[in-house]
C-alpha cells in the first residue's frame, strides 16, 4: 500500500490549518512560503527545474539532505534511487533476483516525467522524442 498520497494530503491539511492560525495572528505572523524556505536551505530553487514540484523537492531534501557531495555522479544517483534496471544475467540468461525497491525520492521524480509531456523545454522535447522512439504515445 502506498502511503505517499495520504502523507501529501496530511501535509496540505496541516498547511491549511497553519495558514488559518497565522491569519489569526495578524501582522505579526511570518509568511508561509515553502519555496523561500527551500531556497534558504538548499541555496537554490529546485522547483525551477522542469518536472519538480515543491512536495517533490522537499522529499528530495529530506531524503538526501542539502549536501549532495556523497553522490559520485548521476549514474550512482539513479541507481541509489532505484530507477535503473535490475538485470541479473548469468550465462546469457536472466536470473530472477530480489525486486529492487524504489526510494521515496525516486517516486517523487517519476510523476515529474509526465509533466514534461507539455513542457516546451529541452527536457520536454527529449521526453517526447524518447516516447516517439518507443512507438507508443506517452499519454494514456
Amino acid at each position: 500500500m502506498d502511503s505517499e498520497p495520504f502523507a501529501h494530503t496530511q501535509i496540505r491539511q496541516c498547511d491549511a490549518q497553519l495558514k488559518a492560525y497565522l491569519r489569526k495572528q495578524g501582522a505579526h505572523a511570518p509568511p508561509l512560503d515553502r519555496t523561500e524556505e527551500l531556497v534558504r536551505i538548499c541555496g537554490g530553487d529546485l522547483t525551477s527545474m522542469d518536472g519538480i514540484h515543491i512536495i517533490g523537492a522537499m522529499t528530495m531534501l529530506s531524503e538526501l539532505g542539502p549536501d549532495l557531495r556523497q553522490l559520485q555522479d548521476e549514474d550512482h544517483f539513479t541507481s541509489w534511487l532505484g530507477l535503473t534496471g535490475n538485470e541479473n544475467i548469468s550465462g546469457g540468461r536472466r536470473v530472477k533476483g530480489p525486486k529492487r525497491k524504489v526510494k521515496p525520492c525516486g517516486r517523487c521524480l517519476t510523476p515529474g516525467g509526465d509533466r514534461l509531456l507539455n513542457s516546451q523545454s529541452y527536457l520536454g522535447a527529449r521526453y517526447r522524442s524518447y516516447a516517439g522512439m518507443r512507438r507508443s504515445p506517452p499519454w494514456p
